[in-house]
């Protein structure tokens, strides 16, 4: 159930509100010994503390401190602290099971097919959602400017999705619990759902990630990298057209004048950040996040909250898992991933970590 609901709120039909239905029943098994105490021994335990004492800075800052921009998030998720939201994220994260992250895993395979079937068919959704592009779909052989949505209510999500069933094919991989007859297979599906959505910082993402976590023997690792250079040689002039969306040049997409307004507010309000409530900048009439998760908690959050925050996570999620989180962690980078509150996002992405590491191996079934 975990599972499904937490992939229904990025459904166009849905929404993140819906993840507030998981709250009690969560709550309810993770206070119930629904949850391996294993997660909170040694630096672990030291982990989840510093996380829950950053919230709970939060949580007075939110109360104690006028948030220096206006909060435009109103959704009822948006009148709380966002760091309270991601440890109640970190917590349901918790109680997804091993059968939570393979319905998880069929429901994203649904999704890049219907991806596919809409790039097929020419059309960005089959349903009533509406395209942002610059261009009519289908009007450019330009990938980003055909992209398409899946599921869901926008290709930046679909995209998102399709990160999260690489990262969940990877840990079941390394654990042991698909054939790599299957994995191969499903991997080909998810490149080609990478080339629908067309998210250029996700292909970097996912090349990276796959490159460290295959590439054990530097031999094969320098041969690869050669193998890459030789085919951006050789393409030179495709790839560049379609990662510079045909203007021939570096595209940051705005991140070039997002980034050093996000720093600016971190300079200026180093302790409070704005109140530890969520940042959102209007910018010439247009709502802008920091398209960064580190820049956007810093900003939030100030630098107090968001260090304590920052090592507590690396302690009870990330330690151990590097490899594995490495390709969200460079999504999060350039993209909104990690940090969003409560969401999908979040969720899955502590429930693969905390899973990796700490599950009993099941029968070889997928």
């Amino acid at each position: 159930m975990i599972g499904v609901v937490s992939f229904l709120s990025t459904v166009v039909f849905f929404g993140p509100t819906l993840l507030l239905l998981l709250l009690p029943f969560c709550f309810y098994l993770f206070f119930r010994n629904g949850v391996s105490r294993a997660h909170f021994s040694g630096v672990g335990g030291i982990g989840f503390l510093l996380i829950c004492i950053a919230a709970f800075i939060a949580v007075l800052f939110f109360l104690l401190f006028e948030a220096q921009y206006e909060n435009f998030d109103k959704s009822i998720v948006g009148a709380f602290p966002y760091i309270l939201m991601v440890v109640a994220s970190i917590v349901i994260g918790l109680t997804v099971s091993y059968r939570d992250l393979k319905i998880v895993l069929y429901l994203i395979v649904l999704e890049v097919i219907v991806g596919l079937a809409e790039y097929i068919v020419g059309v960005p959704s089959f349903f009533n959602v509406q395209a942002r592009g610059l261009t009519d779909f289908g009007s450019t052989e330009l990938l980003y400017y055909n992209r398409v949505y899946g599921l869901s209510y926008t290709p930046s999500i679909y995209a998102f999705k399709v990160l999260v069933g690489v990262v969940l094919l990877n840990a079941f991989l390394m654990n042991e619990t698909i054939s790599r007859r299957v994995y191969y297979c499903l991997m080909a599906l998810m490149v080609a759902g990478l080339l629908v959505s067309f998210s250029r910082t996700t292909i970097v993402s996912v090349a990276v990630g796959l490159m460290v976590l295959h590439v054990k023997n530097w031999r094969w690792g320098l041969a690869a990298l050669m193998l890459a250079l030789a085919g951006f040689v050789f393409y030179y002039d495709v790839v560049l057209q379609q990662f510079t969306r045909g203007s021939g040049e570096v595209d940051l997409s705005g991140r070039d004048f997002i980034f050093p307004i996000y720093v600016e507010v971190i300079e200026d309000f180093p302790l409070i950040g704005n109140a530890a409530s969520k940042l959102w900048l209007d910018v010439g009439g247009r709502i802008y996040h920091a398209h960064n998760s580190y820049l956007q908690l810093f900003a939030s959050n100030g630098i107090l909250i968001s260090l304590l925050f920052c090592f507590g996570y690396y302690l009870f999620v990330l330690r151990g898992r590097l490899v594995l989180a490495l390709p969200i962690l460079i999504y999060s980078t350039f993209q909104y991933g990690l940090f969003w509150g409560l969401s999908f996002h979040d969720i899955i992405f502590c429930a693969i970590m905390m899973w990796s590491t700490s599950h009993h191996l099941p029968d070889r079934d997928l």
